[in-house]
């Protein structure tokens, strides 16, 4: 049973990082497109070019280039794209540059025709915001290995519903216009969309929801790990994916919502548990302890952070780390578990404790749990103390503190298997540490790189070198990402360390208050 639980809390954990990651994706309001656009970027033309040519060989002729207008204005700007047509004008092709990095190496091509009741008819490469934008019966979309297999789909798509040929360029243009303007107004109407103040859009608590079977879809056929992809390209949709990072964000509906539904489920569930008023108190001393760390982060600057209550296992705060910091990650991790340890201390040596059976019951849960959650094992916070206050470059330690904390949570596992999820960060550790410490070593090797963009592009060279298993593009980006950041890390002052160490030893003192004199007696006992 507990097994059972260890993975429907880790099922939980993914599912609420997919919803918000899909409320907090910034969307136009509004898309228009115009003709005679400017020159696109020289990085991306060849992409068009090339979907062009393999129109051309299935009979396609060009039509004529527009540039798309996004309210506000999307990352990749201009945004291009181009219309061709086949031979006999029943089927529209549609070829534009997604923002992406996994399409980094073609240009993405959609089929359109229009039935003789006026209505589209569309035949799309997979997509995310497209299903979730354009779901529905007459749109339908696969993973198609090239052009050809998707210009098949799409005849065979069309065929019942005796197409239309196309008018001329303006009309086409029109009615294209006219398509994307009737989806949006749909999306606002079944209140899938919402327009925020700056302009831009987002998805509805009820439209993530509908997206979300989609975001677990991966491609199964295209598979494209970025090895012919020119480099500067990649460090172009780098900067995209920075850009479009730093718009994202969900709406304080959205995350107080977030929020208040996992406390309310936490509850719930340690209600059914145990009692109610021992939930209540449960979840008050892991809200004072995510709390801190949620304050902590914002404090030095972490974007998007977040609290979420987990059932039988508390909470979790989640953040954007802007700059590697051993004395910033630590101070966030003490901030955790200190204030419920100077509540806890408070209420017993006050006598308050004594008072009432639930300040009592309060009073240990805060010194337990919170103490608990300083012991140096990965990932609690104390791991994650003691890990910051190793230096990074010291391999052989780091990798001791991940074997003896994962030993240590198997122990623990053998009476709760619920526990074995606190094992997923020091297997990850392990599985990365090495590659690390390799990528680190051949860095220091290189010229310094002249600008970020350079750096990036050294970080890729060196990533994309490496031997086993290659992430696509996007995760060879991220990867990137964190390693650039991995090599401005900030060292530990002794200064702080040695403070942080003080205060982080200096909470085992309150094992001798006696409410943890009594708890010790039982389990010595």
């Amino acid at each position: 049973m507990s097994l059972l639980l260890t993975f429907a809390i880790f099922a939980l954990i993914i599912l609420i990082n997919a919803l918000y990651a899909l409320l907090s994706f910034a969307l136009p309001s509004q898309t228009s497109q115009r003709a005679d656009p400017p020159a696109l970027l020289s990085l991306l033309a060849p992409l068009l070019d090339a979907a062009e040519a393999e129109l051309a060989a299935l009979g396609f002729q060009h039509f004529f280039d527009a540039e798309i207008r996004f309210t506000p204005a999307r990352v990749l700007q201009p945004n291009i794209c181009r219309y061709s047509l086949s031979a006999d004008r029943l089927t529209l092709a549609f070829i534009t540059i997604d923002e992406s990095a996994n399409s980094a190496d073609r240009a993405q091509v959609y089929l359109y025709s229009r039935s003789a009741a006026g209505a589209f008819l569309g035949t799309a490469p997979w997509n995310l915001l497209i299903a979730a934008y354009y779901q529905n019966a007459q749109l339908q979309m696969a993973d198609y290995p090239d052009l050809a297999t998707q210009y098949q789909a799409h005849l065979a798509h069309i065929v019942a519903h005796a197409p239309e040929p196309w008018p001329d360029t303006a009309q086409t243009l029109a009615l294209m216009n006219d398509n994307d303007a009737q989806m949006m107004d749909k999306l606002y109407q079944h209140r899938w969309l919402q327009r925020l103040r700056d302009g831009s859009a987002r998805l509805t608590l009820r439209g993530a929801c509908r997206a979300l079977p989609w975001a677990f879809r991966r491609p199964t056929q295209r598979d494209t790990r970025g090895e012919q992809i020119p480099r500067s390209r990649h460090v172009l949709y780098w900067r995209l994916w920075q850009k479009q990072q730093a718009r994202s964000a969900p709406t304080r509906t959205v995350a107080w919502t977030l929020l208040i539904t996992t406390a309310l489920l936490f509850y719930a569930i340690g209600a059914w548990l145990w009692t109610p008023v021992n939930a209540l108190l449960l979840l008050l001393v892991v809200g004072l302890h995510e709390g801190g760390h949620w304050l902590a982060m914002r404090l030095f600057g972490y974007r998007q952070a977040r609290v979420l209550f987990l059932p039988f296992l508390g909470g979790v705060t989640l953040g954007e780390e802007q700059r590697s910091s051993a004395r910033e990650r630590a101070w966030i991790l003490l901030a955790g578990p200190v204030p419920g340890l100077i509540l806890g201390t408070l209420l017993s040596l006050s006598g308050l404790a004594q008072s009432h059976p639930w300040l009592s019951l309060l009073t240990v849960q805060l010194l337990l749990l919170n103490l608990f959650n300083l012991l140096p094992i990965l990932p609690l916070d104390g791991g994650q103390i003691l890990q910051n206050l190793l230096p990074r470059q010291n391999t052989a330690l780091l990798l001791l503190l991940n074997l003896l904390s994962l030993a240590v949570i198997v122990m623990l596992a053998l009476h709760s298997h619920l526990l074995l999820i606190l094992a997923l960060l020091p297997v990850h550790n392990l599985l990365t540490l090495g590659r690390e410490q390799r990528l680190q070593r051949r860095w220091q090797t290189l010229p310094t790189p002249a600008n970020e963009a350079a750096a990036m592009l050294q970080a890729l060279e060196l990533i994309q070198s490496e031997k086993g298993s290659t992430p696509k593009a996007e995760g060879q980006i991220r990867l990137a990402e964190n390693f650039l950041r991995s090599t401005r890390h900030t060292a530990m002052p002794v200064g702080s360390a040695l403070l942080i160490a003080t205060i982080w030893a200096a909470s085992f003192l309150t094992l001798l208050l006696p409410q943890m004199q009594v708890l010790l007696r039982l389990v010595g006992g």
